[in-house]
């Protein structure tokens, strides 16, 4: 099922470091999204040439965080937002993850590089 987008506000941005950002966006979804689905984000710019995959790091109240790594001409443009910023938002999309035993002790999660934000989500609701 195809998904429209929709216009959200950037609710604040954290700087990691000078490459990766934090965007915390106002939840606009009527469904949450859940552990291991993404987003897709589009700017409000005309240097954007198309919408780009996020996962979604965390969720909170009515706020999705949003991990961003700048890596070129269109990750810069997100990185770039300031808060009270629009942009457009499709999802939440994906299949979620399934904990398969929520009580067993030890799990293994393993990600490189970016693809850890998902994983920070996921070992907050295995403890939680």
């Amino acid at each position: 099922m195809k998904k429209e987008f929709r216009r959200t506000e950037v609710s604040g941005v954290k700087k990691i470091s000078k490459d990766i950002c934090v965007l915390e966006l106002k939840n606009i979804f009527t469904e949450m999204p859940q552990h291991g689905q993404f987003v897709m984000l589009e700017p409000l710019n005309k240097k954007s040439s198309m919408p780009r995959p996020f996962s979604v790091a965390y969720v909170h109240n009515d706020s999705i965080f949003v991990m961003i790594k700048k890596t070129g001409e269109n990750t810069s443009l997100y990185s770039d937002l300031k808060t009270g910023d629009e942009l457009n938002i499709s999802g939440p999309l994906g299949k979620p993850f399934a904990f398969f035993n929520k009580h067993t002790q030890q799990y293994l999660l393993v990600a490189g590089g970016i693809g850890s934000a998902a994983l920070l989500w996921i070992a907050h609701g295995l403890y939680v």
